[in-house]
């Protein structure tokens, strides 16, 4: 998918330590797992018919083993 648009966002330090820490572990760079969290709630939101109450609770899934610390 070619991507067209930049978006420059500010985020506070702890914030963008917390997102590096996250794509690290995740094996993905941290603009990477900004669009597939951007990608996730904005199909969420489409779904449900364009309401959404906020703030929302991301449902947990069963992990067979945790994420590495």
């Amino acid at each position: 998918m070619r991507k067209e648009a930049s978006l420059p966002i500010r985020l506070d330090t702890d914030l963008s330590r917390r997102l590096d820490r996250a794509a690290d572990r995740l094996g993905l760079t941290k603009s990477a797992l900004i669009r597939i969290l951007v990608k996730s709630f904005v199909d969420e939101l489409e779904a449900a018919g364009g309401k959404m109450t906020l703030p929302f609770s991301w449902q947990e899934q069963k992990r067979s083993s945790p994420l590495p610390r």
